[in-house]
C-alpha cells in the first residue's frame, strides 16, 4: 500500500485512513484520517469515539506531552485496521485527531520518501512461529 502525505500539516506529513472497530461488535467501526507519528507511544483516537462505540477498559497509563507535560490517561481496547494491517491494541482518547502510534508501527515495515511525499506500507503478515 502507497499513500501521499497529507498537506494538512506543515511540513506536510503521512496520514493513514483507518477503522476504529469494536472488539465486542465488529459491525461497529468509525473511519477517520491518522497521523502516522513514530514519537507517539500509543495510538490515539478522538473524543466521542469511546462512548459510540462502547469500547472496552483496559486500565489506565500515565503519559508525557510535547512539552513534558504528564497526565493519567485512561487505555480502551480497540481493533485499528487499514487495508495493510488489522490489530487489536490499547487506544488513548485524547483530542479531536487521530493518531498511529509506535504501538502499532513497531510491527510494521513503513517505508518513507519525504521528497516525494510518499510512503509505502506493505501488507502486513504475522510472523511464522
Amino acid at each position: 500500500m502507497t499513500a501521499s502525505y497529507s498537506d494538512r500539516y506543515e511540513p506536510p506529513a503521512p496520514t493513514l485512513e483507518i477503522s476504529i472497530i469494536s472488539p465486542m461488535n465488529p459491525l461497529h467501526r468509525v473511519q477517520v484520517q491518522a497521523l502516522v507519528d513514530t514519537g507517539a507511544d500509543v495510538t490515539i483516537i478522538g473524543h466521542g469515539i469511546v462512548e459510540r462505540l462502547a469500547l472496552p477498559f483496559v486500565g489506565e497509563v500515565r503519559v508525557t506531552g510535547l512539552h513534558g507535560e504528564s497526565s493519567e490517561v485512561t487505555l480502551w481496547r480497540a481493533t485499528v485496521e487499514t487495508r495493510a494491517f488489522r490489530f487489536d491494541v490499547p487506544v488513548v482518547e485524547l483530542g479531536s485527531e487521530a493518531i498511529v502510534g509506535r504501538d502499532v508501527l513497531n510491527r510494521l515495515f513503513l517505508q518513507l520518501d519525504g521528497p516525494k511525499r510518499r510512503f509505502a506500507l506493505p501488507r502486513y503478515s504475522s510472523p511464522s512461529k
